[in-house]
């Protein structure tokens, strides 16, 4: 059974593209790529339906193995849906027209241009894209976003705190067990007789 990529892009007309060179670079580049990539995907995105319509966006984006957002322009929707995906979980792909429209928060983060207009451009970014799918398969918890590396930090702080033996009070170890529940004057005194053994 095919995994699902779902893409989160424009879908009206924005500053460089008109609402039918969006549809245009959906299916003639994006889905045409990632379907033909031979890596067993069937590429979606999000379309009007009976009932809410975010519930919808927020299922794919939780249920689909593989995002690829456009941030072409800078749509506020496709940025809402990216930090759902980014809380959701790793395995979003981050591509633009134009480097200039990938914000601060994201540059250390892999980003990949595309020209959709010539033979060379679309030929470039199928390449792209079908190394980056490969490399998912390879490594697909690989933190690649800001929340998944939070995520990543923690439970590595975690595992090493359970990982850490039980240590001796700073009491213990001078005195023996039971030191921590002594107080001050049995402590001196068990102290001293340990001096003098």
């Amino acid at each position: 059974m095919p995994r699902t990529c779902f893409v989160i892009m424009p879908f009206s007309e924005t500053a460089s593209c008109s609402k039918r060179e969006w549809t245009r670079i959906y299916e003639n580049l994006f889905k045409k790529t990632i379907e033909e990539s031979g890596l067993d995907y069937e590429c979606r995105r999000s379309s009007a339906t009976r009932g809410s319509i975010i519930r919808g966006i927020i299922e794919d984006l939780d249920e689909s193995w593989v995002v690829l957002a456009d941030l072409t322009d800078q749509n506020p929707n496709v940025f809402y849906e990216l930090g759902i995906r980014h809380s959701l979980g790793p395995r979003t792909i981050l591509v633009a027209q134009k480097r200039r429209d990938i914000p601060f928060d994201l540059r250390s983060y892999a980003s990949h241009t595309y020209e959709w207009n010539t033979t060379k451009g679309r030929s470039a970014f199928k390449k792209k894209i079908k190394s980056l799918l490969e490399e998912i398969d390879q490594n697909p918890e690989r933190p690649d976003n800001p929340v998944s590396d939070f995520r990543n930090v923690t439970n590595q702080a975690q595992e090493e705190t359970d990982e850490q033996p039980e240590t001796k009070s700073g009491a213990e170890s001078i005195v023996g067990p039971g030191a921590g529940k002594l107080d001050m004057k049995d402590f001196v005194k068990r102290l001293l007789g340990s001096k003098d053994k």
